[in-house]
């Protein structure tokens, strides 16, 4: 700009004066100091302790803290400027503590050596800080807010003098309440009953289980007759896990409704196959998904074991109870949570669309449409980030770092992730790594950009923000059309190793926040790098024009539904009122994808996770009829299918038990009644065979029952008489 300045005004300064070319240039100057002014506002480093990782939290949309292992900044300007509001010299800062209610309050723990230990508090955000001291046995990585009672705290101790610490007042003073020995871990309740104290979980290192009150430190001991050994909380449920001696047994409350998990005739049993052959189970993981519904995944082989191994996971029907195999072979990421190491399924819920979510089962990809019904690959991009066609052939799929997959409710039925096109998750080089973008759900996918990245949404996903992951770079790229564009910003002059990238929680800021090592070998230090994109959102609000009615192409949990959601095309902001509208919702007519396995039944695919056989017995197939069949009685077989839970399909496909007579001694052949029924396009297309098997899409084949029976009987007689003859002799 300055380079035209001056030729322009050499220009000027022969055809109109010295005065109008002296005029030009200083509005050309100040024009070039505007401009960059705006870009130099946009990029701000702040540096940090280079020996210890920093963390953020945020207090309102504004201000925010950053924390290091001595010293604690504040923002209030949303990270352009900071100030340094406390120094734990010579003291390690522990922990930092927020209150999920008023966010205003946190707590501060500090020690030194490991011994001497220290806390502050503040109610103000930080304008003023009280002192306050912790019990010596107590540990401060083990520190949990109570979710929604404001500056409640408890913590525990995992000695064999094990006690419960509670604080009312955000850690300034503590109530010890002895356990009976050693607590192994302890958890919230986030449910609460009107006429109940807030309460917690409690588990103790002799199988003791119970839930104690937080106000006076009463428990409740609960499935006293049981060696409990761990529990999993979410959101509706609690899931006690209970050593039988030969393996472990879930046993499952709901947590909706009261006496929320405080009696134990309240917990059932959890089944994982049918007829009394339960699997084994040695650990388990529990995970609530969008529908309500539990995914369970169980390790069924004898420990110990060098590494984890795969996990088979199972789906629940509407009573949580009933457990079907819906995948084999899961993997899961390891994490240290509370002293223990713990794990996590490698899964995604995608966000704003129940029913959709991702999981890596043996470093492949794969998708479920209806809650783990049933898995399908990714469908592999025809053409790369460079435009060259991907050396697929139809035989190789997508597959994903699902940390790295972002979605939002502000964006319905679009997401971004990288990864790589082939056989199986590439985890050993960025080769083949790129960038992809999709904006049907995950069905279909194209290449966005070459590399992997990090990602943050702004402005409630009308803007895009964009960084090289795992290389030295200074340079974001920003989109605004859902990455179908992309523009480049040189955030600073020296490169860095971004390590992690977020922004406002709730994607309505301009800022984004890298936190990263400098390139300066042989030394190291560690920025916190601030981006206000703001000057770029010269965009205006959207309008009615600007959004798209989106309706996915297969029906999701029985319905159909139609969204609004911005047009990539359109270059404006939105904010959180004008997104995620339903325009309209229907419910489907049924299909098989709106069927899953029953307990003891499963699908078979092959190597390529094309689906070979529908759902077909566990277990070794029962008898029919079954070796004790009174004549004149009745005797069930299962369809080998349930309906997904939360599903709100109506008519078309349906399946029930199939109900057969039991045969006489005397006839050949059987009578037999079904109640099963399906649409006139499925039965038509049904294979014949005996329904035993249970997995033939054959419900509605009746006989061929009788002549076994007899036949069967007729044997067993002649053997009788051979053997009582062989006796007598």
């Amino acid at each position: 700009c300055l380079l035209i300045c001056l030729l322009c005004t050499a220009s000027l300064l022969g055809s109109l004066g010295q005065h109008c070319a002296r005029m030009w240039f200083s509005l050309c100057i100040l024009v070039v100091a505007f401009i960059s002014s705006a870009v130099a506002q946009q990029s701000k480093a702040y540096g940090i302790d280079p020996q210890s990782d920093a963390s953020v939290m945020w207090s309102n949309s504004t201000t925010c803290f950053l924390y290091d292992a001595l010293y604690l900044h504040r923002s209030q300007d949303g990270g352009f400027t900071w100030s340094r509001i406390l120094s734990s010299a010579p003291y390690t800062i522990a922990n930092v503590i927020m209150n999920p209610v008023d966010s205003n309050s946190f707590l501060i723990l500090t020690y030194t050596n490991g011994i001497e230990r220290q806390a502050s508090k503040t109610t103000d955000g930080g304008n003023t800080f009280v002192d306050c001291t912790y019990p010596a046995n107590m540990d401060p990585s083990i520190i949990e807010s109570h979710p929604s009672v404001p500056h409640l705290l408890f913590s525990y101790s995992s000695n064999e003098n094990a006690f419960v610490y509670v604080s009312y007042n955000m850690g300034e003073t503590w109530v010890t309440y002895p356990g009976r020995n050693t607590i192994i871990t302890a958890q919230w309740r986030a449910y609460a009953s009107p006429d109940s104290s807030p309460s917690l979980f409690v588990m103790f290192h002799d199988g003791g289980f119970g839930c104690m009150s937080a106000y006076d430190g009463s428990i409740q001991y609960l499935l006293q007759d049981k060696n409990v050994v761990g529990f999993h909380l979410t959101v509706s449920f609690i899931t006690v896990v209970v050593n039988n001696g030969n393996g472990l047994d879930l046993y499952i409350s709901s947590l909706r409704d009261y006496p929320l998990g405080n009696d134990s005739s309240m917990y059932h049993k959890a089944e994982f196959d049918s007829a009394g052959r339960n699997v084994s189970i040695y650990y388990a993981l529990v995970e609530e998904v969008s529908s309500g519904k539990l995914w369970i995944s169980i390790i069924t082989q004898q420990p110990p074991y060098a590494v984890l191994p795969p996990f088979d996971m199972f789906v629940s029907d509407a009573t949580e109870l009933h457990y079907s195999l819906s995948l084999g072979n899961v993997t899961a990421n390891e994490h240290y949570h509370n002293q223990q190491f713990a794990y996590n399924v490698n899964s995604y819920l995608l966000q704003g669309l129940d029913g959709i979510n991702f999981i890596t089962d043996d470093n492949s990809t794969y998708i479920t449409w209806n809650d783990g019904g049933d898995w399908h690959r990714l469908v592999a991009p025809s053409t790369n980030s460079q435009g060259y066609p991907t050396p697929c052939n139809g035989s190789c799929s997508l597959h994903l770092f699902l940390q790295s997959l972002w979605s939002s409710k502000y964006d319905i039925g679009v997401l971004l992730a990288y990864g790589n096109v082939g056989f199986s998750l590439n985890t050993q080089s960025n080769d083949g790594i790129d960038t992809y973008v999709s904006r049907d759900a995950g069905l279909t996918w194209r290449a966005n950009m070459q590399g992997p990245s990090l990602f943050v949404a702004l402005y409630h996903s009308s803007l895009w923000v964009l960084v090289p992951a795992n290389t030295y770079t200074n340079n974001v790229m920003y989109s605004k059309d859902d990455g179908v564009t992309w523009t480049s910003y040189i955030f600073n002059t020296k490169r860095m190793v971004v390590q992690y990238m977020s922004g406002n929680p709730d994607e309505s800021g301009s800022v984004v926040y890298l936190y990263g090592m400098w390139d300066e070998y042989p030394t190291t230090s560690s920025y916190f790098i601030t981006i206000d994109f703001s000057p770029v959102m010269n965009m205006p609000h959207c309008t009615e024009a600007d959004y798209e009615v989106w309706t996915p192409s297969t029906c999701i949990l029985g319905q159909q539904i139609s969204y609004s959601r911005r047009k990539a095309t359109s270059s404006c902001y939105h904010d959180d009122k004008d997104t995620n509208r339903i325009i309209n919702r229907i419910n489907c007519t049924c299909t098989m994808e709106d069927w899953e396995c029953d307990v003891g039944y499963a699908r078979t695919y092959n190597s390529n996770h094309e689906m070979i056989a529908n759902c077909t017995s566990t277990y070794d197939l029962l008898p029919d009829p079954p070796l004790l069949c009174p004549p004149g009685t009745s005797y069930s077989i299962p369809s080998g299918y349930r309906k997904i839970a939360g599903d709100t399909c109506v008519n078309g496909v349906t399946f029930s038990s199939t109900i057969k007579m039991c045969p006489s001694p005397t006839s050949t052949s059987s009578s037999s009644s079904s109640s099963s029924s399906t649409s006139s396009s499925f039965s038509s297309s049904s294979t014949t065979g005996s329904p035993s098997h249970g997995g033939s899409d054959d419900s509605n084949t009746a006989g061929g029952g009788g002549d076994k029976g007899g036949h069967a009987l007729v044997i067993v007689v002649v053997v009788l008489v051979v053997v009582v003859v062989v006796v007598v002799v």
